[in-house]
């Protein structure tokens, strides 16, 4: 599912950190130059790729997506380059995606996963805008005209100083960059994400499910670290599709996750390489997300007080300074 908001983007989020990516595509949405977006998985990479195409010079064109992820190198070159002829069983002549996305956008998602053999192929077509399709030519290779975007949710400057990503490529992708922010980092775009998906869900199936207002202090509190708005998506679907209520609360979503997850939450706290938060910041989410679980799992405060070893008063404060309560999880 993919929700389209209002405004020239199309996108949804009204924070600081949101009005600055669309600073940043108004800035250079018109241009040819290629760009690089950079964010973790599930920030919305592709939407940014998308309305930079949608409100450039190339909009009328076509915009041709592809993740590099898990595509073995003469696949990835098939499918990119295309096919001159029959090379194989059950692969026919075709045009690759930089001819398919001439005049256009392609937006090569994930690139850091690039072998060190496909990322001198793909330098080499960048700097000639040539490619010659698998069993061509090389005499009479294919010119194209296409605006590059490529994205990472990993770290690519880390991955050119170890080695693993080609300097010369890099630079040649990263001539302008943007970077996405996390949910976490989005204040109450949580909260107007969450009940777009609510909305959608609901039609989808046939119920009419509403936030408890505590819901929405929760949603705010968690670090939806995983995998960012695909994994509060995926926590609204679940929540809609098990209940048999019509207004959820966090212990509906929490529940869900216990499922997944495991009892301890320690599976899915993780502390983010490179996050600029002190080391009390970084305790203080983790240990807020456990007392939650614990709460859940015990049934009150003071049973999951004794379970961590704690007071009540501690899990009090916790929640207070989260904007949440004991009835939030009964």
């Amino acid at each position: 599912m993919i929700l389209e908001g209002h405004g020239k983007y199309k996108m949804i989020g009204e924070s600081p950190a949101m009005l600055k990516v669309y600073d940043g595509i108004e800035r250079v949405a018109d241009s040819n130059a290629t760009v690089y977006i950079a964010g973790e998985s599930g920030t919305g990479k592709e939407l940014v790729a998308r309305a930079l195409h949608n409100s450039g010079r190339r909009s009328d064109r076509p915009f041709v997506p592809v993740n590099v992820i898990g595509i073995h190198d003469s696949l990835l070159e098939a499918e990119l380059y295309g096919v001159n002829r029959r090379v194989a069983t059950g692969v026919d002549k075709r045009d690759g995606l930089f001819i398919r996305a001439d005049q256009g956008t392609l937006f090569l998602d994930e690139i850091a996963e690039m072998t060190e053999r496909m990322q001198a192929d793909l330098l080499r077509v960048l700097q000639e805008s040539k490619v010659v399709p698998v069993g061509g030519n090389y005499s009479e290779p294919l010119s194209f005209d296409v605006r590059v975007i490529a994205a990472s949710s990993r770290p690519l400057r880390e991955y050119v100083k170890s080695g693993k990503f080609r300097t010369d490529l890099y630079h040649r992708l990263h001539v302008v960059s943007l970077s996405l922010p996390p949910l976490r980092d989005r204040g109450d775009d949580v909260c107007l994400l969450a009940d777009k998906f609510l909305e959608s869900y609901n039609e989808e199936e046939g119920k009419n499910v509403q936030f408890h207002s505590s819901v929405y202090p929760w949603l705010k509190s968690e670090s939806w670290e995983e995998s960012n708005v695909r994994e509060l998506q995926n926590a609204v679907y679940g929540a809609v599709v098990w209940t048999e209520k019509e207004e959820l609360k966090p212990k509906d979503f929490l529940k869900e996750k216990e499922k997944k997850e495991g009892n301890d939450g320690s599976k899915w706290i993780k502390i983010i390489d490179g996050k600029e938060e002190s080391l009390h910041e970084l305790t203080h989410k983790a240990n807020l997300q456990i007392i939650k679980r614990a709460v859940i799992r015990e049934g009150n405060i003071s049973a999951a007080a004794r379970s961590l070893k704690t007071d009540s008063r501690t899990i009090h404060r916790y929640f207070s300074e989260a904007g949440l309560s004991a009835k939030d999880f009964k």
